[in-house]
């Protein structure tokens, strides 16, 4: 069910976008808008809100004073799916350059780029 619902959505998206779109998931349920910003850049991603603008107006997505919200868990899950795919080192390895991450989560990000050594501090 939710598969028919995003697939046409991100079918007017471009490439970039919908990287965009699909990191913002992997970030968290709650992106935040700076760390999506920052995360995008380490990727040379433009901070494009096209993919979450088609997700509020499907009403799968919404707003909240840091950034976006998922409205289900698992659309967000099905755009992390599509990373897996593909590009799970390099945009894992990218969310844990974001500023300010905590010592956990930043861990967890760089064992999913496979950076072992890193995750674990000495």
């Amino acid at each position: 069910m939710w598969t028919e619902r995003l697939e046409p959505l991100l079918a007017v998206l471009d490439e970039e976008e919908t990287r965009a779109l699909e990191l913002g998931a992997l970030l968290e349920s709650r992106p935040r808008r700076d760390e999506w910003e920052q995360a995008c850049t380490h990727v040379g991603l433009a901070a494009n809100d096209a993919g979450f603008e088609e997700l509020l107006l499907a009403g799968l997505a919404g707003r909240d004073e840091d950034g976006w919200v998922f409205q289900e868990a698992l659309v967000r899950e099905l755009l992390v799916d599509r990373l897996r795919e593909r590009d799970w080192a390099s945009m894992n390895a990218a969310c844990a350059k974001v500023d300010g991450l905590d010592d956990e989560r930043k861990g967890l990000f760089l064992a999913e780029a496979g950076r072992h050594a890193d995750a674990v501090p000495c």
